[in-house]
Parts: structure tokens; C-alpha cells; sequence
């Protein structure tokens, strides 16, 4: 995961090409906040919106998965831990529920290539409570991780 200067300038979200923002706030921490661990869950909604084109030719999906790809290059495996799950309407729950976590950035960048293609509606709100019920399993396993959620959604 990139460390807090390199998120703050990483990822951008853009609407319609409209505007931009860089939605990353980090506290400052302890001289050892670095050896804490740190998961990461990244959903990733593959409602068929995502096969809208943008602008540059991208669809929303391969601009997503393009900023997954970034986010993922100062993964740390001593700390880091990322899942990377893909949501629409069908099994979101249980999807998220059994996400496996990456501990190396190559599988972590196999679980972005492996993402299903867009189809279907989004269930953001299953998801996200989906998605917060397990980052606080994590939270009651290891008290002391850092957690983040990032929703990469395309309306």
C-alpha cells in the first residue's frame, strides 16, 4: 500500500470528467505506526455502469483497475494485508465475507486481473456493510491494525 504522502498525490476520482478529488486523510502517527499491520479492502463494482467509456477510451472498469494497480505498488508484505473484491447485485455478502487477503503484491494484483467483467446492478449498500462487518473481524482479531476501506464505484 502506498505510504501516506504518495496516497495523498496516488489516486484521483473523477466524475464524468467533470471533477476531480483525492479523497485520503491519514493522521499522523508514531516513529513505530510503520511496523503495525495494515488491511486493506478495495471494493471494486463491476455493475454494467463500469463498461461506460470515459474520455481518455478507458471504461470506468479498466480506469479501476488501473488505480488498483497503482495503489498496490508500495505494497509492504511485512504489514500489508489486501483483499480485492469485486461487487454487483449477486452474492455480495458472502463474496466479501469469504475474500481471501493478498500477502504479496503479486497476488494482490491477481485478485485485480481476476475480477469478473461488468454486468449486472450494485448492491453498494450490501457491500459496504459487507465490507465493514469484515474489517471489524480483522479489528477484533488484531486490535492494534491500521484499517482502510476504499469503494471504487462508478455512480
Amino acid at each position: 500500500m502506498p505510504s501516506a504522502d504518495k496516497a495523498l498525490s496516488a489516486i484521483d476520482i473523477q466524475f464524468d470528467d467533470l471533477q476531480t478529488i483525492r479523497p485520503f486523510y491519514f493522521l499522523p502517527g508514531d516513529a513505530n505506526a510503520h511496523a503495525r499491520p495494515r488491511y486493506a479492502l478495495l471494493l471494486m463494482d463491476i455493475s454494467g455502469s463500469m463498461k461506460r467509456k470515459m474520455s481518455n477510451g478507458q471504461t470506468r472498469f479498466q480506469a479501476a483497475q488501473s488505480a488498483a494497480g497503482a495503489f498496490l505498488g508500495d505494497f509492504d508484505p511485512a504489514v500489508d494485508h489486501v483483499a480485492i473484491v469485486s461487487f454487483e447485485s449477486h452474492h455480495v455478502v458472502s463474496t466479501i465475507k469469504n475474500a481471501g487477503w493478498a500477502v504479496s503484491r503479486e497476488d494482490a494484483q491477481r485478485q485485480v486481473e481476476s475480477l469478473p467483467s461488468p454486468h449486472g446492478n450494485t448492491a453498494l449498500f450490501a457491500a459496504v456493510g459487507a465490507a465493514l462487518d469484515k474489517l471489524a473481524g480483522v479489528k477484533n482479531l488484531d486490535p492494534g491494525a491500521d484499517l482502510l476501506l476504499v469503494v471504487m464505484r462508478s455512480e
